[in-house]
């Protein structure tokens, strides 16, 4: 399996054919290790996942499709919740480089890291209430 510092540092050197294997693989990891017990090997495959999401630009729908995929299917709803919560620190992650390939590209990667960042305070927000409360 490929490890979560090979996805941060060498994505850039894999062709879109290779990024589409590799999404599916980690893909399939998310749904094996996503029962009882395996949580820490869950983690490492949320943080793969995250920062290909953030590297993968033709990956343009990935909250909506990942929770498409799993959202109705119980047993993978707290395994959702645990990519969607590392997801956003990792669009902050100094490590991961984001390579824009054109100037056109630009706009679109900005907004993704904007929105990102965005819900993670709307996140913050939430759990500071409900530690409140």
């Amino acid at each position: 399996m490929i490890s979560l510092p090979q996805v941060t540092y060498d994505i850039s050197e894999l062709d879109s054919p290779s990024l589409v294997s590799l999404r599916s693989s980690l893909l399939s990891a998310f749904r094996i290790f996503s029962v009882p017990g395996n949580r820490p090997i869950l983690i490492q495959v949320c943080l793969a996942l995250a920062d290909l999401a953030v590297q993968m630009m033709e990956w343009t729908d990935v909250v909506h499709g990942l929770i498409e995929e799993f959202g109705k299917e119980v047993e993978m709803v707290p395994a959702l919740l645990d990519f969607l919560r590392v997801l956003p620190e990792e669009v902050a992650n100094p490590k991961i480089t984001i390579t824009v390939s054109s100037s056109s590209d630009a706009p679109f990667v900005v907004g993704r890291v904007v929105s990102a960042q965005e819900a993670e305070g709307e996140g913050r927000k939430g759990g500071r209430r409900k530690e409140l409360e």
